[in-house]
């Protein structure tokens, strides 16, 4: 049995070259800060946010919108609450700052092969859902209603 550590930093950043992803990674204390730009079907693309743990723990997130109006933050918050009835793996919200937020946690775990292919699964299917979900909430804020 092999009995070294993962560098989970690096098969993620080796998973987004093998991938040909466009990036750029931060290294901090006990974590890496990857940004990679996403295109997209609905929009003109957004940034994601990826955080890969020394443990293996990561995040994923993205800011969708941001300062939302006191007007559109009911009408939001619902369309975000509807969302995240419909879509499993993501998490949507309005944070303090009225920034509307995309984000899902979990660990990467199993070989390098596998987490490799494990991240980059993940991070395309949150791709997807914020893709699907980004024209009900840009219809909740453009709506006049």
């Amino acid at each position: 049995m092999d009995e070294r550590a993962i560098d989970y930093q690096q098969v993620a950043e080796d998973a987004l070259n093998e991938n040909e992803m466009t990036f750029h990674v931060e290294h901090k204390e006990d974590h890496a800060l990857f940004t990679c730009p996403m295109t997209s079907d609905r929009s003109p693309g957004f940034n994601l946010k990826l955080r890969i743990s020394d443990d293996g723990g990561a995040k994923i997130w993205t800011y969708l919108l941001s300062n939302i109006k006191e007007d559109k933050y009911l009408p939001v918050l619902k369309t975000l609450n509807h969302l995240n009835d419909s879509y499993r793996f993501i998490k949507l919200s309005i944070d303090k700052d009225n920034d509307v937020c995309a984000e899902y946690d979990f660990f990467l775990f199993g070989d390098e092969d596998l987490i490799g292919k494990q991240l980059m699964s993940i991070l395309f299917l949150f791709s997807d859902i914020v893709d699907t979900c980004l024209p009900d909430i840009l219809k909740t804020v453009w709506d006049n209603e």
